[in-house]
């Protein structure tokens, strides 16, 4: 893990001069990590620039009560699908002043995988506002740990892309549009 997690500072450090550059605030939802991505971006000094907030929404109650993920896509494809984690990105962007969100849900381990989604499954979706929604399926190998930490660095890694005005290789669209910010003057 030492590898991954020089591969996540060197992000870090990227992530923040690209989001400072470009003067881009960033929200998180998180589900398997538990605010890992968020306590990694918060952990640089000076964050308060470009971090807006985070969303722990760890149960499917929390998913539709804090972002208003649908009950259907719930009931019907579960929090471990492209559907939620992009209805997460979207509530994400729609709750909070951030250009870019980031969401993440997924099966960390050691248990609570199946056939459809393996330990190691995670789905990430960025939420771009004014522009679109981008979505992926990923599998880490590794323990629980590894698996978050992959999270993270995939986290990372999509939003850097996204402040540099590309979309992650890998991704697809899953919503072309979201409105443009408000008034983010505080």
């Amino acid at each position: 893990m030492t590898d991954l997690n020089g591969q996540i500072a060197e992000l870090l450090l990227k992530c923040k001069e690209s989001f400072l550059e470009h003067r881009l605030m960033v929200a998180t939802a998180e589900s398997l990590t538990g605010g890992l991505i968020s306590a990694y971006l918060t952990s640089l000094p000076g964050s308060s620039e470009f971090f807006d907030r985070a969303f722990i929404t760890y149960n499917n109650r929390a998913k539709h009560e804090m972002l208003e993920v649908s009950a259907l896509t719930l009931e019907n494809m579960s929090e471990l699908s492209l559907g939620c984690v992009a209805e997460m990105a979207a509530g994400t962007i729609r709750r909070s002043h951030a250009h870019l969100s980031v969401a993440v849900s997924g099966v960390a381990g050691p248990s609570g995988g199946n056939d459809a989604n393996p330990v190691g499954t995670v789905y990430v979706g960025f939420g771009v506002r004014g522009e679109g929604l981008y979505v992926n399926r990923c599998h880490f190998a590794g323990d629980r740990d590894g698996v978050r930490l992959n999270t993270v660095c995939e986290a990372l890694k999509g939003l850097y892309t996204l402040s540099e005005g590309r979309i992650p290789a890998g991704y697809r669209v899953a919503h072309s549009f979201i409105p443009e910010a408000p008034n983010l003057h505080i």
